[in-house]
């Protein structure tokens, strides 16, 4: 048998995207292909005799960062060695680049012998939209009435990176909500619909309460029975404050972990990610 490995196309991801959502990895349905657009050599695909058991997305925004997600091994071919080929090619191309990721718990051990280091945790929550009932406020706008660079302005204030490409791509596919008080952005918030219910994602807000709102008029696009998944930075305490308001029920608990110095995001802002792959 013979394992190669190769930069991705969306035709040699989508079985191995299939079966990492069926592996309790809750994708949005079209994450990996909003990805691919903004960084069409994004990923690696690992291929044993031309069929794709293995795949990792690295994601470079600026020269010298990059982030690293859904690194996967189909269930079959695990613990035989063409992981661990995988991941040789990722940290290859990572270099000496500051680098983040995001794993289950239990891969900590593994991610520390390639020098990563824990640096906090993402907890997922979720609820039932019908659990929760509208918040009307007349600061929530759509999209399109904002201006967007009032909105990447907001953005980069919080995240302290430049995302132009990856919010004017991600934020205009999926249903999006402004709260525009007194002619300044003050928060944000996007839902997308995943395998199993909907995520909102990013959520970045200036205090709880608009949070709150955001997401209350947000969760009005899903379905009445669906579920509502929201991943939680551990080092905003605020965020978790409004969870314990909102009885969201936590359901996994992810690690964010950095290599080579990456600077970690330590923002009251952050209600929710985006995603564990490019947030």
């Amino acid at each position: 048998m013979v394992f190669t490995i190769q930069a991705a196309s969306l035709e040699l991801l989508t079985p191995l995207i299939q079966k990492a959502r069926d592996d309790s990895q809750n994708l949005g349905l079209d994450d990996v292909s909003m990805i691919l657009k903004r960084f069409p050599d994004g990923f690696l695909v690992g291929c044993l005799d031309g069929t794709p058991i293995s795949m990792a997305a690295i994601i470079r925004p600026v020269a010298k960062k990059c982030f690293v997600g859904l690194y996967y091994v189909d269930q079959e071919f695990r613990h035989l060695g063409y992981g661990h080929q995988l991941w040789d090619a990722v940290m290859k191309y990572v270099g000496d680049s500051a680098c983040t990721l995001d794993c289950k718990v239990e891969q900590l051990d593994w991610f520390k012998q390639s020098g990563f280091k824990l640096a906090h945790r993402n907890i997922r929550y979720k609820l039932r939209r019908n659990d929760f009932e509208l918040i009307e406020d007349l600061a929530i706008k759509p999209l399109d009435q904002i201006d967007f660079s009032q909105l990447l302005d907001f953005d980069s204030k919080v995240v302290t990176t430049e995302r132009r490409d990856f919010m004017h791509k991600w934020l205009q596919h999926h249903h999006t909500l402004v709260y525009y008080d007194h002619n300044y952005v003050r928060g944000y918030g996007t839902i997308r619909q995943c395998k199993d219910g909907y995520q909102v994602g990013p959520l970045l807000a200036e205090n709880r309460e608009i949070a709150q709102i955001l997401f209350a008029n947000l969760i009005q696009k899903a379905d009445p029975q669906a579920h509502i998944f929201l991943d939680v930075p551990e080092i905003n305490p605020s965020a978790l404050v409004l969870m314990e308001f909102l009885r969201m029920q936590q359901t996994s608990i992810n690690a964010r972990m950095s290599l080579n110095k990456a600077t970690i995001i330590e923002s009251s802002m952050i209600y929710g990610v985006a995603t564990f792959t490019l947030s």
